[in-house]
């Protein structure tokens, strides 16, 4: 094998492979693969290599799960590959090609075959990239070059061939499954599998179109051809697989061409609706967001752009996330260099003689080499580039020189100056930069240097103020030492009260910073070790519960209910800082809640259980939210953290189902979140707080039928929201909504129904009626799709539509038609090509619900004039034929053979609408329609036989005869009968048949037919 050059594996498919987990792994009954997936998934490689080592010598190993420990092999040593040496990396990655080829080689008709193969194709593509990165080297000259991109394009067209073989053979599998009609949790499994193994193909098979044109010269006529082809690609599987997280995968490619291809504004459009971070985000979304950030951010720095303040600000956005996940923590060196990039440039814009910029100017020229300097630490991409970048000369500039003083009592004197200088409270950033660097390198000289007669008191405080700075500064290791060592050492003395305070603070800094996952059992025990010594020696005093506090925040952060519980008991009742740690505890406890209510109902724990987690969560924020109001001002404002848990309480009241309270809390004057969220304070730009709030006041004043209140609401909701956003909220909130209403249709209650009816009614109607440029596709689509479900919910489940559910169907008409109004006028409007004829079907479908068989009918020829071979179109025009053969039957026989006539240009006259009939005969050779078939056959039975009914004596029994002999007929040429659901239709049908032709009981039905036809009796 060659020597492959490292190049950046495609972030995208890392992304959706962490998303799928376990979808390309094997069931087994116990817990050996679970357990193995979940090692892979946390990036434990080598503990997942030494089971799997184990597996293989233990002789009592499962001879199914043995027959794939070579795939497992060879998916793991990939895994483990990305972060290995370059030549560790190409010696692990043969490794794994080697175990998958024995793996395919051994069983090459397993059901992890494709899997395997495409691992193995995807090896094969990163040696082209390898090429095309070798081919971008310096010292190449133009013919290697060219040489080297035909090389790389050769492997990509190979592989691109590989991928469609594969693509092929998932899409037969997945026909297989679709026939199959199941409960067996195994093969549903087994089906999610194969979905998942689908998607991740695609987005290898489209990463091959954009790679080959990476392999042509930028800008070049082929480069930008075939980067549009890619876009192409990528665009269409994200709406293929939108609904679906993997499906954001293709969004950040396509975007990645967008940039490619110079199309800066449509590339950041798309990242700047990705990248924004959110607590409530899983890993694998996670990745998504920090990936689209990486790239936005880039892109804002490029020199055609030069958005710096963007960078900036996005890169804000991601620091607050810092530490929280192992996922953020691995991006910490490029998004710190991509921020210090953006403050650099930031600075070098503003100017140093000017005093109005000069402060910002010093401020973002800090940030800058504080951040740059982070990244140069991790080894990467980004450390040379970052170490490069520190030679800056706006970087080196007003660097601060101290002159070092010459004895103790210089050093003792210009410390304790500088110190007492620097808690002024006019000061400058920079001069308070400037008197903490002399105080830092005096202290350091006199506690070198100290006299043999000083007094102990002397030496404490410069001890305390030493550890002070070095907190500051972030030394937190040096000043919990120190801290920690005047607590102990003088504990009787000023200096040990604050000694603790300080240690205190040193230790919870190093917990913060601890990357995640990481053992932070050493922070932990000193911090509760501190906080049971401040408890004893100054059990009055502050540093016991401060520790306690630090404790508490963490037991949250680790979502550990239990141990917040019991953090709490050791408050006492009148300590200060009681409320902030029932607030905590309190949110721990929701937190829990919300997790366990996401759980699958059956794996949830009971009913009792939840309600008192839910109980005890509002009655600790109760008390903690009426212990922290005392402290606010008259005319102060609540903190973030206050008028978030008022936020907490609210969505718990909502939860209980007490809507009058929940608006109580939204509205209190002082922690009222819906008021803050409303107000300008920049405070509650945090997160999402505004947009909860929000959300939160809608939810309960629908409840509490103060429908104006709610339309105001909403229209907050509107403002703060970001636009590309605004429709997954709303598809979010409504689901809440509709589930309130289904609640309290379920359980008859009338009051609440009708409440509920209402305010969903005003919310989805609100949306419909947005203006068109404030209105995006989807959201009007889900406006009438839910209506059409609740229209749905509020009518029987056969029959015609109760009166609630016409006026629902025929608000969702209003909401079809306006999509297709729009979409006439703005071509943009719609996703896709051909989406407006879609909706248009659907309109048809809707208004025949309605029972206006001759409008829906009216559309629907519409299509068929200019497009009649669209399947969609003729099989719900022979549905309307049919529903309209209840009012009047003999547009039952338009049902099976057609209707609408039309004249061809040869003088033929033929049906516009093909009718039940002719569809069967269009498609019954068609593998993809093989259900349309079934279909087809099934409804013009069961015409025939409602036709019959309407009709008396020889011409009903004719008509009977018709319809048995179709049956008869499939049933001979297609003993299957398309599968154990049609079987079953089609043999109720043939029973009502021939119950009606008068054929004993015993000889009715397919199975009787079966015997006759086979001969037996």
């Amino acid at each position: 094998m060659g020597r492959w050059i490292v190049t950046a594996r495609l972030p995208a498919l890392c992304i959706v492979i962490a998303w799928l987990g376990t979808v390309s792994s094997p069931l087994r009954a116990d817990n050996t693969q679970a357990f193995l997936d979940g090692l892979r998934q946390r990036e434990l490689h080598d503990v997942a290599l030494d089971l799997l080592t184990a597996l293989r010598d233990d002789p009592k190993t499962d001879k199914a799960l043995r027959e794939t420990l070579d795939y497992e092999f060879g998916v793991t040593l990939i895994g483990a590959a990305r972060r290995l040496p370059l030549e560790q990396r190409e010696q692990q990655l043969e490794k794994a090609r080697e175990h998958l080829e024995t793996f395919l080689r051994e069983y090459p008709q397993h059901r992890l075959a494709e899997s395997a193969i495409r691992n193995l194709t995807d090896l094969k593509t990163e040696r082209g990239e390898a090429l095309l990165n070798e081919s971008r080297q310096a010292g190449k000259t133009p013919d290697d070059k060219r040489w080297l991109r035909e090389r790389a394009r050769a492997v990509f067209e190979e592989s691109r061939k590989s991928l469609k073989e594969i693509d092929a053979r998932l899409v037969k599998k997945k026909q297989h499954f679709n026939k199959l009609e199941t409960d067996d949790p195994a093969l549903i499994a087994q089906l999610h599998q194969l979905v998942g193994e689908m998607l991740l193909t695609r987005l290898s098979l489209s990463k091959t179109y954009y790679n080959i044109a990476l392999t042509y010269e930028p800008g070049s006529r082929e480069y930008v051809t075939l980067l549009r082809e890619a876009r192409g690609e990528f665009s269409k599987n994200y709406w293929k697989y939108s609904r679906w997280l993997g499906g954001y995968a293709f969004r950040l490619e396509q975007a990645r061409c967008y940039r490619d291809l110079g199309e800066y504004d449509l590339a950041l459009e798309i990242l700047e609706a990705l990248a924004r971070p959110n607590s409530d985000d899983e890993d694998a979304f996670r990745r998504i967001r920090v990936a689209a950030a990486k790239m936005a951010m880039e892109i804002y720095l490029l020199p055609k752009v030069k958005q710096y303040g963007k960078a900036w600000e996005m890169f804000q956005q991601w620091e607050a996330t810092f530490r929280r996940t192992r996922i953020i923590e691995d991006a910490i060196p490029e998004l710190s260099y991509l921020g210090g990039e953006a403050a650099l440039e930031l600075a070098r814009n503003l100017d140093g003689n000017d005093p109005n910029q000069s402060r910002l100017r010093n401020m973002y020229r800090k940030r800058a080499n504080e951040l740059i300097t982070t990244a140069a630490r991790y080894p990467g991409e980004y450390q040379l580039k970052a170490r490069l970048k520190l030679n800056d000369p706006l970087l080196a500039e007003g660097d601060l020189r101290i002159e070092p003083p010459k004895n103790y009592e210089e050093a003792r004197d210009r410390a304790n100056l500088a110190w007492t200088q620097s808690l002024a409270a006019d000061l400058k950033p920079e001069q308070v930069e400037r008197l903490r660097a002399e105080a830092a390198v005096c202290l350091r000289y006199a506690l070198d240097h100290p006299p043999e007669e000083i007094k102990i008191d002397e030496l404490n405080a410069l001890r305390f103020q030493r550890a002070y700075l070095d907190w500051i500064e972030g030394n937190y290791f040096n000043a919990a030492v120190v801290g920690e060592f005047l607590a102990e050492h003088y504990t009787e003395q000023p200096e040990g009260r604050k000694g603790a305070e300080i240690a205190l603070a040193a230790y919870t800094g190093m917990l913060q910073e601890a990357p995640s996952g990481e053992d932070v059992s050493f922070e932990t025990a000193r911090i509760t070790r501190l906080a049971e010594f401040a408890a004893r020696h100054w059990p009055d005093d502050s540093p016991a519960d401060a520790a306690r506090l630090t404790l508490l925040r963490l037991a949250v952060a680790e979502k550990n209910p239990e141990k917040a519980r019991d953090l709490l008991g050791r408050f006492s009742l009148d300590s200060p800082r009681r409320g902030e740690a029932e607030l905590l505890a309190g949110q721990a406890l929701w937190i829990e809640w919300l997790r366990l209510n996401r759980l699958p109902e059956d794996t949830r724990p009971g009913k009792d259980q939840m309600t008192k987690l839910l109980t005890d969560a509002r009655l600790l924020l109760t008390e903690g939210i009426g212990r922290q109001k005392q402290s606010i001002a008259p005319e102060g404002e609540a903190p973030y953290a206050l008028a978030a848990a008022a936020l907490s309480l609210a969505q718990i009241c909502l939860e209980q189902d007490q809507s009058a309270k929940a608006v109580e809390w939204l509205e209190d004057p002082k922690v009222g979140a819906y008021l803050l969220a409303k107000s300008d304070a920049a405070e509650f730009n945090r997160g999402n707080f505004r947009i909860e709030a929000f959300k939160a006041a809608l939810r309960a004043f629908v409840a509490a039928d103060r429908l104006e209140a709610a339309e105001q609401a909403l229209e907050a909701l509107e403002k703060a929201a970001p636009s590309d956003n605004l429709t997954q909220i709303y598809i979010a909130l409504g689901r809440e909504l509709e589930s309130n209403f289904k609640q309290a249709l379920a359980a008859g209650d009338r009051v609440k129904t009708d409440r509920a009816a209402r305010g969903f009614d005003l919310f989805l109607t609100r949306i419909a009626g947005r203006p068109a440029e404030q209105i995006t596709y989807q959201a009007l689509l889900w406006v009438a799709e839910t209506f059409i479900e609740l229209g749905n919910s509020l009518s029987p489940a056969a029959g015609p539509l109760s009166p609630e559910g016409q006026q629902l169907y025929a608000k969702a008409a209003m909401a079809y038609g306006r999509i297709i109004d729009i979409c006439r006028k703005d071509k943009e409007f719609a996703p896709r090509e051909g989406v407006a004829t879609a909706i248009q079907i659907r309109l048809a479908r809707c208004i025949r619900r309605l029972g206006k068989y001759q409008d829906a009918l009216d559309l629907l020829v519409e299509i068929l004039a200019v497009n009649p071979d669209l399947l969609n179109a003729q099989i719900e025009a022979s549905r309307t034929y049919q529903d309209w053969g209840t009012e009047q039957p003999g547009y039952y026989l338009f049902a099976i053979r057609g209707g609408r006539k039309t004249q061809l240009k040869n003088g033929e006259i033929i049906y516009l609408v093909w009718g039940w009939n002719r569809i069967a005969i269009r498609v019954q050779y068609s593998e993809p329609h093989k259900d349309t078939y079934y279909q087809a056959k099934y409804n013009q039975a069961l015409c025939r036989l409602k036709y019959a009914m309407a009709l008396d004596g020889k011409q009903k029994n004719e008509q009977l005869r018709l319809a048995e002999s179709d049956i008869l007929l499939i049933l001979k040429l297609r003993p299957d009968m398309g599968g154990r659901t049609w079987y079953n239709q089609f043999d109720q049908v043939l029973k009502q048949i021939q119950a009606g032709l008068g054929v004993a009981a015993d000889k009715r039905g397919l199975a009787a037919a079966e015997k006759a036809i086979s001969g037996k009796t």
